[in-house]
């Protein structure tokens, strides 16, 4: 977001902005108080009225506000309540044998074509994908469809076409609205199938909002798990004492995937942190915050809090109860962090068991991360072992 900053204090400064004066929230504690107070500072406001200014992912190119996850309560109570049952950390471990089996299919494979791969399209692009379309109920055969899709609409404003974004949302929406009639007439054991069932008994989800929902969880457990593993193992390898260290105790993995998450975020350079809306006049950091503006939470910065995290530039296997905001924080804390945390955790363990050799096959500073997206991560991986 182009902006000057202008005032501010520890942890929040003022940014003037195309859409006015905002504010940029760094530290943690504040972060905490933003994310835990959803009646001041809202979401679907927010991007009720400024998504169609600009500045943030154009994933609903016309402005209106969704009607899922991203919404305000009452509307998100009652849709997190419904999906909340699949993303338990019970039916999660439930699922990790699974993810072990098809992480060694995978490397198995890598292995067998080698010397050499591609990480990228070899492990952490299908692993994720398979994943969530497995716990949806998407065909796999349709993921490449939904890359082109979600490769568009994960595009910040100021670098995606209008036009083109609203393509890609239409043809998912029509692809959803096709899916959600097929499971209608032959259900199957899955997240949509059940969903689809509670609102045919009990009417508790609309047509859209099933079909949001959809649309957010897909899109969601593509784009931030694939780009965490990518990013995660590229941080690794770039450092040979980490990665060795991480091959000589696999029980350090745990650790070591929060420690990427708090200091490697995969959110991308187009924006400046998590959008809210102020619904009153209220007092943060020193600073008296007027009614209707914007408040963007900076979770990066944040996680880099010397105030909340000691030496906090620091790759530190000891933290203990390490409490980053890398999947934020309150009522939209990420219902698939979980989810999302298992998968890392079986990539690195089965990489590190059958290819305890593994090197970048390039210097990392010739490796390319996307820019000018919602997502941030790499779409090449070079490995060697």
């Amino acid at each position: 977001m182009e902006g000057t900053a202008q005032t501010g204090g520890p942890g929040i400064r003022a940014v003037d902005s195309p859409m006015g004066k905002t504010w940029v929230i760094t530290g943690y504690d504040l972060a905490l108080r933003v994310f835990g107070d959803s009646d001041t500072f809202a979401n679907a406001v927010f991007r009720s009225k400024f998504l169609a200014v600009g500045q943030v992912p154009r994933t609903e190119p016309d402005g209106t506000p969704t009607q899922t996850l991203a919404s305000d309560p009452p509307i998100h109570t009652r849709i997190r309540r419904l999906v909340s049952n699949a993303f338990t950390a019970r039916r999660v471990e439930s699922m990790r044998p699974g993810m072990e089996k098809l992480a060694t299919e995978l490397i198995q494979k890598m292995l067998d074509a080698g010397p050499g791969a591609d990480l990228y399209p070899a492990l952490a692009l299908p692993l994720p994908s398979t994943i969530i379309c497995r716990l949806l109920g998407v065909p796999e055969s349709d993921v490449p469809a939904f890359r082109g899709w979600s490769d568009t609409l994960v595009q910040t404003a100021d670098t995606a076409d209008l036009d083109t974004v609203r393509a890609a949302k239409n043809a998912m929406e029509e692809y959803f609205t096709e899916l959600i009639a097929l499971r209608q007439r032959e259900p199957e054991d899955s997240l949509l199938s059940e969903l689809i069932h509670k609102r045919d008994t009990d009417d508790a989800l609309t047509t859209s909002e099933l079909q949001g929902l959809a649309q957010v969880i897909l899109l969601a457990g593509l784009e931030t798990t694939v780009n965490q593993i990518g990013v995660g193992v590229v941080w690794l390898l770039s450092r040979p004492e980490h990665w060795e260290r991480t091959v000589a105790d696999p029980g350090l993995i745990p650790a070591t995937v929060e420690e990427l998450l708090r200091i490697e975020p995969v959110a991308g350079d187009g924006l400046p942190g998590v959008p809210r809306y102020t619904t009153r006049a209220v007092e943060l950091g020193g600073h008296t915050i007027p009614s209707d503006t914007i408040i963007w939470v900076d979770t990066a910065q944040a996680n880099l809090d010397e105030a909340k995290f000691a030496c906090p530039h620091a790759f530190d296997l000891n933290r203990g109860a390490n409490q980053h905001l890398a999947f934020g924080h309150g009522i939209h804390h990420c219902l698939g962090a979980h989810l999302a945390r298992v998968q890392v955790q079986t990539v690195f363990a089965k990489l590190v068991e059958m290819v305890p050799a593994l090197r970048l096959a390039v210097d990392p500073g010739e490796l390319t991360i996307t820019s000018g997206t919602a997502v941030r991560g790499y779409r090449h991986i070079p490995v060697a072992w």
